[in-house]
Formats: structure tokens, C-alpha cells, sequence
């Protein structure tokens, strides 16, 4: 008896996997005295009451602002909605700053990989130490001012820096610098240092950076706190390590520095979304369904422009240095945290349209409690899952939710469509489908059918499914395309018989079958067994019977009591 091969590949999900979700009790007890420190986003009705220039004197007259001059300070002032929610907040900051430990652990080489800058770094930097916690982060000792001096003459001997207009090397696929940072806080001294570091950086690393959106958004905050001789220095610092992140142990990756990496790592955030799964965030998935709108949008937005798009100036510098000691991993915990918030609020189902999703969790995520959504964040505990695979960046493949994306056919609703994919097996929930054979348009003839091995790789998981003049919908799911079976029955490598109409259901094949799959040019039969096969069409697919029993012990999947069928729809998808 002829069996198909084995199938050599393996898919691997995981980077990440969450195995402690929950708050810490401590933390618990201490929400209500957090909520009498840290109020909420206050209005900017705080400034008509005071005079302006008050605040910019006490804003300048911090250390850490009057060591810079790349800072707007009208823009900074414009855009705190509250002077007094950022100033208690950075006050708190610096009352809870550990400043022994932190000078203790300072003075030691490699300060990232000691336990306690963890520490240090969760707990919140206060401003005017963050250029000193910046630089420590990437070991920087000495900043070498010859670095940039050096190559600046190097790159721009024949160009005036002044005029480089956009002509500028963004990493975001966007050609303007309004496009590719549609938010800062540089003044014009600031934004033309901006211009000129993404020139160096170009020239030094021409073959390692393609695209890295979050790129240009990290440079415009770290100007902030840093000249741009320290910035260089932290920039190649950065992109080495990313470079080499194989010997290196304690930093994550934080940068992606190709579209095909970034896409990867936005398609991780919507797939592992489904690890906590509940009955909120599945109303929410469904929400978004009915508006049409694709979450993975929402997991894109979070993870381009959760530096300026969901914070305001204080949470910003809440997660700089988080980012850049815990790398990619710290944005999908603030996505798990943010969206939690949201969603227990009863948030998920007030979208009206499709258009005002994305403003709204944004417009929600500002005026969240901060200390509370950082707090909550850090209580998502990963473990690192070892894969030989580097370009597998995905973070979970334990996904009890997942919305996938559906290329043509019209047999499934979108409410058929969530509800089999959440019964679908992780290795196959994690696929999109594309209608590769639709009877109505490429024939209802069994010959046409088998024909797609010419198209597409035999190995191809597919989904097939029927619509009969009922209103039953059934199928199956097979490893790969419908083909001759040599007049033999075969056991394909994976399959799985699943009914949508009446009612949800898979069903597993016996072990000890192989009378599954049949097909010549005239007859196709799926699933026999001793009183007949599950699935059987005749040449022209147009009518079938279905038996109960059989090798996927499944009862008769049509409402006539004969079995007997007629094909309205046959839809066939390629999974991938």
C-alpha cells in the first residue's frame, strides 16, 4: 500500500513564552495607594492656571535640560497636557532611585548584564540621570568626540549638511522626515543632527540596515538626553550588538534592520496575542471582525510608534531605557498590559467604525495610568525558547485565539471563519488561506481538481470545503493537494475531518486506518469505513453521500437521513 512521505519541515513559533501571566499579589495591595500618588492624565487646564514661563524656568532649570540644546522646550511644554502630572511623577521617580546601588553597580564594568540594573531600569530612570544610565547601558567609558569628527568630513566634504533637505537615509521606506517621524520634540539644531547621524550611520553600516522604522524614532529620544558625539557612540554601540547578538546573553534584540524582520516580528505580536485568550479579548476579536478591520494593524501601530503615538513625554522616558535593555520583548508585554487594561473596561466593543479604532486605543493608552501599565507589564514572565531557526521570531505558539487572513471564496462567514480557526491545531491556526479551486469558477469537474498538482507543490496544506443545498458546511484539512492515489487508498501524512453546519467540530483519524484517502479521475472518497465513507462525490462533484463510523468515527454530516447531498459550494484553499 502506497503512503505518503513523511513531511522533513518543522514549524517553530516560539521566542518568547509567557508562563506567568499573573499580577504579583504585593502589587495588589499597594494598587490603591499607587492610585492616590499617580493620578490620572490630568487636563491642560493645569496651564491656564500658572504662568508659562514658571514652568520652562523650572524645566531648564533641571540638570539634565540645561546640559542640552537639541530640545524644543515650547514643543516639550505644548504637549504635557499637565505640568504637575509630569513633574510629580519624575519627582516620585527620583525619591524611589536607588542612587547608592546605582553608583555602586556604575563604577563596575558591563553595567547591563548586573542583575540589579534590571532592577534600577524597571523602577523608572529619573531624567537627570538618564544620559549617564544611557551610556552605561552600552559600556561607554570614554565618548571619543574623534569619531564623529572624523567621518563627518568624510561623508559630506562635497555637501553642505544645511541642505540636505529629506534627501536623507530614513530606514522607513518613507521619503520625507515628516513620514518617517511624524512626532518629535528636536528644535531645528536638533532635527539637522538627526539628518546628519542617519547619514553616518548609513555610510558606517551600509550592508547591515534596510529598514528599522523604530530606528529614527530612538535616535530623535536619545538626542534628547545626549550630545550628538555620545549619540553616535550609543548608536554603534547598538547596532554591533545587534549585529553579533548571538555571543552576547543578557541584551534582547531590539532592532530588526530588514521589512521582511520587522513584518515577522509584527505577525509574532497578532499570533501570540491568543496566549491570553479570554472571553473579552474573544468579543474584541469578534468587534473587529464585524467592522472588517485586521488586528494585526493594531499590533503594527503599537510596535512602530508606541514611543509617540501612546505616550506622552513622561512615559517615554519611562520606556527608552526599558527598550534598550529588554529589546522587542518589552513592547509585546506593554501591548499584553495596555490591551488588558482596555479590554477589562469593557473598551473592546465600543469601536463604532473601523476608521476610529486606532486613534481611540491611542487616545485610551494616554490616559492610562502609567506607573500602573509599566508595573502590570513587568509581571508578564518570559522564558526564552531555544530554536535553531533565527528567522522564526515569533513569540508564542500556544495561541488560543488568531485571525488569519482569508484571499478570496465566499463559503465561510466571518463568524465560521473565527470559530474553526480557534479549533484549529496550533501548527495549522497560525496559517492564512488563499481559494486556490473554486467549483462555481474553475468547474465542477473532479479531473480539474486533481490538475492543481500542476500549479502548486504537492506538499501544499490545504483546507477543503463543501456547502451543500442544505446549508450543512463540512470538510477537511490535508497535508497536501487532492492528487491520484494510484488506485490505492493512502493515509496522507496529516489530515483532519471538521464540520462547520450544524456544529463546530474536528475529528481525528484512527491510528491504526489507512483507508482514507481514494482518488482516480471518476471517484473521490474520503474517511472509509465499514458502512461507507465520510465524504464521497461522484465525477462532476455536484452530489455525494456521507456514512457515519468509519476511520474518523464521525456521524453522517448532512441532515438527510440517506446521507445523500448536493453541492452547492466547493471551495478548496491553500494554507500557509
Amino acid at each position: 500500500m502506497k503512503k505518503s512521505k513523511e513531511n522533513p519541515k518543522t514549524i517553530n513559533l516560539s521566542d518568547w513564552e509567557i508562563v506567568k501571566p499573573d499580577i504579583i499579589e504585593e502589587e495588589k495591595k499597594d494598587k490603591k495607594e499607587k492610585n492616590k500618588i499617580f493620578d490620572e492624565f490630568l487636563d491642560a487646564a493645569d496651564w491656564e492656571s500658572n504662568d508659562e514661563n514658571y514652568y520652562k524656568n523650572k524645566i531648564l532649570g533641571e540638570k539634565w535640560i540645561k546640559e542640552n540644546k537639541y530640545l524644543d522646550i515650547n514643543k516639550f511644554i505644548q504637549n504635557i497636557s499637565s505640568f504637575h502630572y509630569f513633574d510629580n511623577h519624575c519627582s516620585n521617580l527620583e525619591s524611589k532611585f536607588n542612587k547608592k546601588l546605582y553608583e555602586e553597580i556604575s563604577s563596575q564594568p558591563n553595567f547591563y548584564s548586573n542583575p540589579n540594573a534590571k532592577k534600577i531600569i524597571r523602577n523608572g530612570i529619573p531624567p537627570k540621570y538618564m544620559k549617564n544610565i544611557l551610556l552605561k547601558l552600552f559600556d561607554i567609558q570614554n565618548v571619543n568626540e574623534n569619531n564623529y569628527n572624523k567621518l563627518y568630513p568624510m561623508i559630506f566634504k562635497d555637501h553642505d549638511t544645511k541642505n540636505l533637505d529629506d534627501y536623507v537615509p530614513y530606514f522607513t521606506g518613507k521619503k520625507t522626515l515628516k513620514e518617517s517621524l511624524p512626532f518629535h520634540y528636536l528644535n531645528e539644531e536638533g532635527i539637522h543632527e538627526l539628518k546628519v547621524l542617519l547619514w553616518m550611520i548609513n555610510e558606517m553600516h551600509r550592508n547591515t540596515i534596510i529598514y528599522c522604522p523604530i530606528f529614527i524614532r530612538l535616535i530623535s529620544l536619545i538626542l534628547i538626553f545626549c550630545d550628538k558625539y555620545e549619540t553616535l557612540e550609543i548608536l554603534n554601540k547598538l547596532i554591533e550588538q545587534e549585529k553579533n547578538d548571538k555571543e552576547i546573553t543578557d541584551i534582547k534584540r531590539r532592532l530588526k534592520f530588514n521589512k521582511n524582520e520587522n513584518n515577522k516580528v509584527i505577525d509574532s505580536f497578532f499570533i501570540s496575542s491568543g496566549e491570553l485568550g479570554n472571553k473579552v479579548r474573544f468579543e474584541f476579536n469578534l468587534k473587529l471582525i464585524e467592522l472588517k478591520f485586521n488586528k494585526k494593524k493594531i499590533y503594527e501601530d503599537f510596535y512602530y510608534n508606541i514611543f509617540f503615538n501612546h505616550f506622552n513625554f513622561y512615559g517615554l522616558i519611562r520606556f527608552l531605557p526599558i527598550f534598550l535593555k529588554d529589546g522587542i520583548k518589552s513592547i509585546y508585554k506593554l501591548i499584553c498590559s495596555i490591551e488588558n487594561e482596555f479590554l477589562e473596561k469593557g473598551m473592546g466593543t465600543s469601536f463604532k467604525n473601523r476608521n476610529e479604532i486606532i486613534p481611540k486605543i491611542r487616545d485610551i493608552t494616554k490616559k492610562m495610568n502609567i506607573e500602573e501599565i509599566f508595573n502590570n507589564a513587568n509581571n508578564y514572565i518570559f522564558k526564552m525558547n531555544k530554536t535553531e531557526d533565527n528567522e522564526q521570531n515569533t513569540l508564542n505558539e500556544n495561541n488560543e485565539f488568531y485571525l488569519p487572513v482569508i484571499n478570496g471564496g465566499n463559503l465561510l462567514t466571518d463568524y465560521e471563519i473565527i470559530h474553526l480557526w480557534e479549533m484549529l491545531p496550533n501548527e495549522y491556526k497560525i496559517k492564512n488561506a488563499t481559494l486556490i479551486y473554486q467549483a462555481a469558477k474553475n468547474g465542477y469537474n473532479l479531473p480539474n481538481i486533481v490538475e492543481l498538482e500542476q500549479k502548486y507543490d504537492k506538499i501544499t496544506n490545504i483546507l477543503f470545503l463543501i456547502e451543500t443545498t442544505e446549508g450543512d458546511k463540512f470538510g477537511f484539512i490535508n497535508s497536501n493537494l487532492i492528487v491520484h492515489t494510484d488506485n490505492e487508498y493512502q493515509r496522507p501524512t496529516f489530515t483532519m475531518l471538521l464540520t462547520i453546519r450544524p456544529q463546530f467540530k474536528i475529528y481525528s483519524a484512527n491510528v491504526e486506518s489507512d483507508e482514507i484517502l481514494y482518488v482516480t479521475n471518476k471517484d473521490f472518497i474520503f474517511g472509509n469505513g465499514p458502512s461507507g465513507p465520510a465524504i464521497q462525490l461522484n465525477q462532476d462533484i455536484r452530489r455525494g453521500i456521507s456514512y457515519g463510523g468509519g476511520c474518523f468515527n464521525n456521524p453522517c454530516l448532512v441532515k438527510d437521513s440517506q446521507g445523500h447531498f448536493v453541492v452547492k459550494k466547493l471551495e478548496i484553499f491553500k494554507l500557509e
